[in-house]
């Protein structure tokens, strides 16, 4: 969880010097309350996905983590190419449904898998060693 806080840390001190080096250049923006709602999310997501990516996979590993992630990135694709979002509109097909369908079955399946063993959590404490 440190190394994710520290990650998103380093990524928003990078990204506050570039804005604030191009607020000085260019100067500040002036329409920051006439933009969309959607341009406010990805801070907000920022931090959701880093709180899941971080505190999920302990509890139900990072294989099973990772396919169920995998999943929902196809069937959020398929939704976004089937309302056409972005620039290509794309049908949600017989096709892509049962592709989807069947990695979320693989999903399921693998996470059943892993439920009956028993998971140990190891809990590393990384300090220096006491100096004698």
């Amino acid at each position: 969880m440190r190394a994710a806080c520290v990650s998103d840390g380093v990524s928003a001190a990078i990204l506050l010097c570039i804005s604030s080096g191009l607020a000085l250049h260019e100067g500040l923006p002036h329409d920051l309350g006439e933009t969309e709602f959607w341009h406010w999310l990805g801070g907000p997501c920022t931090a959701c996905f880093t709180c899941i990516i971080t505190i999920v996979p302990k509890y139900i590993g990072m294989s099973s983590y990772s396919c169920s992630f995998i999943v929902g990135e196809q069937l959020f694709g398929l939704l976004v190419d089937a309302a056409g979002l972005f620039l290509v509109t794309r049908p949600a097909s017989p096709r892509r449904i049962a592709g989807i369908a069947i990695a979320a079955l693989g999903a399921i399946l693998h996470n059943e898998s892993t439920r009956d063993r028993k998971t140990k959590f190891i809990d590393v404490e990384l300090t220096p060693p006491a100096s004698a």
